[in-house]
């Protein structure tokens, strides 16, 4: 990897930004008696909150005042060349001047102000629900700091990417590709080569060819890295010194093609549902809708909450999830089954389907199973100020993590931290000199 990697990181960002679209109202809330709107603007907030929530309009202005001071805070620290999260005593050092130029303390220099407000108020689980889906950590263990940057991603910073996370994909595909890299969608690894502790390879799946490589970056949780590795040894000794991811729940999404014209038109584009807000913000007491209206339908992906164990054991009621999911949908658009077309998952291990009961067939090499679904965990420890939790680099040589679980509480803005740190691990490593790396050499060089 070449310093070159690390500008497909920046110059994918920097493109994604121009192609994002702002989301006007950024999600809605609905909550047994109420339906709360979360614009952008600040003064049509202050007009949405003094309706709906005005016997706490002032914790409420409080929050999200909050919310942008340390968005701001925050974006001034991610703009800065420094290691996130830190390993080393000299990246510690550097992060911890960072924070402090930029008035952040040790945790991040921000407070619940919420903490006021009873714990099953229904503020409180409006502000929250959207992180039980953004974030890939259980929304009670996120830290102050994880809490600010994530909610103001979601309600102040709300945009759309055009054409989607597929868009997003394509474009990083085309940097790396535009940089002399290589990409094989089709392939994956069987195993991890490691010697004397040190990566030197991959074996991939299949064909048991050897890819020689002295770093391998890997986007996947700990629990499947683990079984890519013929020695698992080195990893538990990283768990002993730091504590072990812990799943507690799984994120289970429900496809749904409706009729044209089955959505209010009132409803937003995200719609965050709560069905009592007495009982904890988790499993299938939250959904999150994002719907996509079409010339002749209207699609809904619907998000809800599974336990663990459930998913572990493989527990009946996983087969059932489906009628479950439409039942809790139906509270929120009581009319929803009347204009149903088909309905599929790719986690519960069954076939798509039409309503008129004739089976549709999913398109070839499409990964399905209950093992597609992502994690959401429980993390022992933190760092970085509260904003990350497993390091990048490994106790295994030349192995570098850069998924969900570096920077948890941060969503895709976190996945992208933590590929961009990974590739400034590399570069720094990397001895020659970049500039022979990154540019043409222009005739006089020659």
């Amino acid at each position: 990897m070449s310093r070159s990697f690390y500008d497909v990181i920046l110059l994918g960002l920097d493109t994604s930004r121009r192609l994002s679209l702002p989301l006007e109202p950024a999600y809605q809330v609905a909550l047994p008696g109420h339906r709360f709107d979360v614009p952008t603007a600040e003064s049509d907030l202050e007009r949405e909150i003094e309706r709906e929530f005005s016997e706490v309009k002032r914790p409420a202005r409080e929050h999200f005042r909050q919310l942008r001071e340390r968005a701001e805070a925050t974006d001034r620290l991610l703009a800065r060349d420094i290691a996130l999260p830190p390993q080393t005593f000299l990246e510690r050092r550097e992060l911890a001047r960072a924070a402090a130029g930029i008035g952040l303390d040790r945790e991040g220099g921000a407070r619940d102000p919420l903490m006021e407000l009873p714990e099953r108020h229904p503020f409180r689980a409006a502000a929250l629900v959207p992180t039980c889906f953004a974030a890939s950590v259980e929304s009670s263990s996120l830290t102050p700091l994880q809490l600010c940057r994530l909610q103001a991603g979601l309600a102040i910073q709300a945009a759309q990417l055009t054409g989607g996370a597929a868009s997003l994909h394509a474009l990083l595909a085309d940097r790396i590709r535009s940089c002399s890299g290589e990409i094989r969608p089709g392939e994956h690894a069987a195993e991890i080569l490691v010697r004397r502790g040190t990566v030197h390879g991959v074996r991939l799946f299949g064909t048991d060819e050897e890819v020689g490589a002295s770093v391998v970056a890997t986007s996947l949780d700990l629990s499947a890295l683990t079984r890519l590795l013929d020695d698992r040894r080195p990893l538990l000794e990283l768990f002993e010194r730091i504590g072990e991811p812990q799943p507690r729940q799984y994120r289970y999404t429900l496809n749904v093609v409706l009729q044209r014209g089955a959505l209010p038109d009132g409803m937003a584009r995200d719609v965050y549902c709560v069905r009592d807000v007495g009982k904890p913000l988790a499993y299938e007491n939250v959904l999150h809708v994002e719907s996509a209206r079409a010339d002749r339908y209207t699609n809904l992906c619907v998000e809800t909450l599974i336990a663990a164990r459930t998913v572990e054991e493989r527990d009946d009621s996983l087969d059932q999830m489906r009628e479950r999911v439409i039942d809790a949908l139906a509270e929120l658009m009581p009319f929803i089954r009347e204009h149903i077309v088909a309905i599929d998952s790719p986690h519960d291990g069954r076939q798509p389907h039409a309503t008129d009961g004739s089976p549709l067939a999913p398109e070839i090499g499409e990964r399905r199973g209950p093992h597609t679904m992502r994690g959401v965990y429980a993390f022992p420890v933190t760092s970085a100020l509260g904003l990350c939790a497993m390091p990048v680099r490994t106790t295994i040589g030349g192995l570098l993590l850069c998924g969900t679980q570096v920077a948890p509480g941060l969503g895709l803005e976190g996945e992208l931290l933590s590929a961009s740190a990974a590739a400034r691990v590399v570069c720094r490593a990397d001895r020659k000199q970049p500039w022979l790396r990154r540019r043409l050499w222009p005739k006089v060089e020659m």
